[in-house]
């Protein structure tokens, strides 16, 4: 369903999410959501054959602030652009098929107060760059991947609420 703004008449919200475990709704995420660009918050849960990239025309969104895609079985990178939507405050991309490593970028979302990347196929370290988040620094959920490396002892000059970097390859001292 959308969400239309009473004055402006403009779409602020596109939300698709499914309550039964075998939607119709099949292939990638359509391109025209880059159409809208007074969007403010788009979501995808729960559409298992939902497939494909993060579409690249999402980068015209710059007005996002929620962008939620969880659930699905959308595939490929973390894509970079996604640091350009500076109106991100959560971003959502959990239980996919996402794979690559996490974009360093992510850490110049100035007003990002939730990351949650977990249950994907993500592999590569943790950026050492997470810990140049604005403070308090957003929640960081990042468990059931593939991540490697040593844990960023920058991660001590954040203090999100919430972090969970469980169910990963990762290795070294986590007291920072």
């Amino acid at each position: 369903y959308g969400q239309m703004d009473l004055v402006t008449h403009r779409i602020t919200a596109l939300i698709m999410q499914s309550s039964v475990p075998d939607t119709n709704l099949s292939g990638p995420i359509p391109p025209s959501v880059g159409d809208l660009p007074y969007l403010e918050n788009l979501e995808f849960h729960k559409l298992p054959r939902l497939t494909g990239p993060i579409q690249p025309t999402i980068a015209k969104l710059t007005k996002l602030k929620y962008l939620f895609i969880e659930y699905t079985n959308v595939s490929g990178p973390i894509p970079p652009f996604l640091a350009q939507l500076k109106n991100l405050q959560l971003l959502h991309l959990s239980t996919n098929n996402l794979s690559g490593s996490i974009p360093s970028s992510l850490s110049q979302l100035p007003n990002l107060e939730s990351l949650h990347l977990d249950r994907n196929k993500l592999t590569g370290p943790i950026p050492e760059s997470f810990g140049s988040f604005k403070k308090p620094g957003p929640d960081i959920i990042l468990s059931h991947n593939q991540l490697s490396g040593p844990i960023p002892a920058s991660l001590g000059q954040i203090d999100p609420e919430r972090i969970d970097l469980s169910r990963n390859k990762l290795e070294g001292d986590a007291s920072v």
